[in-house]
């Protein structure tokens, strides 16, 4: 279970990380 939980995890960070980078990058970008 704390392995499926902490791979979800990972998985989860992984798609995040790029979206925040890439709405921070259009938020500038409209400013």
């Amino acid at each position: 279970m704390s392995i499926l939980f902490s791979y979800i995890l990972c998985l989860v960070i992984s798609m995040v990380i790029p979206a925040t980078f890439f709405f921070g990058l259009k938020t500038i970008k409209l400013i």
